[in-house]
């Protein structure tokens, strides 16, 4: 091979390393927008209430993907997975959004957001038990302990890992917690199913219209139940501001998500994902004003170190 081909074949591999770093590192901003998410679905469920703040959120959310990603014709995804993971799909973000918008304090909207943060360890033990090429080691114990029980530090509040405070603190406002762990239960299986009846195709703007419909059907039903849900606060031109930038992150978060696992490293996108409740803590700290005891810092830390464990022993071999 000639100075000239090696120099092109250089140039080459270097080009394409540097798009897979920079789709990795587009991947990792999903991270940073699904952190965001929590702060601005409660301020916007502080003015249109829970059902109504969720539906109009994804009233802009489903056009939006649309416009960001034009999908193929509902036949060429296959039935069984628009439904079946449409339904998952959907369930899991009107969750979250009805545990957001029933917390009784903007401190229990981040308790109920790590509470969600259950589904990494919930997703291995959820392949574990239904997938034939799954394997763990004994990591899987320590890793799912470590999680549940940092989990119930941060629901512990301020007393952190006290059996009273805990008890106390949900019995005072069960709804969003019980909301919250649907949550991590429906995105655990949705995570579990997909993979397998997919066929590797990726209908996410349906996956929103989905979401969309479930939303004002929860809006519709609530209302004939217990009444009209309005809006709790003034509505002004100025307040779609909040569901619009709800939307927005909620869609290019998972864009962004799309395009590194596909382009760039998708384990290390993994890995990285762990971090999100981090992101999440963060930020909806900074969003909601909010300054949390140092308990409920140990207790974040023991979720994502609990669920990097348990990602670990699903990892290592034996003789490694």
């Amino acid at each position: 091979m000639s100075d000239t081909s090696r120099g092109i074949a250089g140039k080459g591999a270097a080009s394409g390393e540097t798009a897979v770093a920079r789709a990795t590192a587009i991947g990792a901003a999903a991270m940073v927008f699904w952190g965001m998410m929590a702060g601005f679905e409660r301020l916007t469920t502080q003015v249109f209430g829970p059902q109504l703040g969720i539906a109009v959120i994804y009233l802009f959310a489903a056009p939006l993907a649309f416009l960001l990603r034009r999908p193929h014709e509902p036949s060429f995804y296959g039935w069984r997975y628009l439904l079946v993971s449409g339904a998952l799909f959907a369930g899991t973000d009107i969750l979250t959004g009805l545990a957001i918008g029933h917390a009784a304090t903007s401190t229990q909207t981040v308790q109920v957001t790590i509470v969600n943060y259950l589904w990494p360890t919930l997703t291995v033990l959820g392949n574990l038990a239904f997938s034939r090429d799954a394997h763990a080691n004994w990591l899987i114990v320590p890793g799912t302990l470590i999680a549940t029980l940092g989990v119930a530090t941060v629901v512990g509040g301020d007393a952190g890992l006290d059996l009273a405070a805990i008890a106390a603190n949900v019995s005072s406002n069960p709804l969003p917690f019980l909301f919250a762990l649907g949550d991590a239960l429906c995105w655990t299986a949705y995570s579990v199913v997909t993979p397998r009846i997919s066929g590797g195709k990726d209908a996410l703007a349906y996956m929103f219209v989905a979401t969309m419909v479930s939303g004002w059907v929860v809006w519709g039903l609530t209302s004939l139940a217990v009444g009209p849900q309005l809006p709790v606060a003034a509505v002004t031109p100025a307040t779609f501001v909040l569901p619009v930038a709800t939307a927005l992150v909620l869609v290019l978060g998972y864009l962004c998500w799309n395009v590194g696992i596909l382009r760039g490293r998708p384990t290390t996108l993994s890995t990285l994902s762990y971090l999100t409740p981090v992101c999440s803590a963060v930020s909806s700290a900074i969003i909601l004003g909010l300054s949390l005891a140092p308990t409920f810092w140990v207790g974040l830390a023991m979720v994502v170190a609990g669920s990097l464990i348990s990602f670990a022993s699903t990892r290592r071999q034996k003789g490694v």
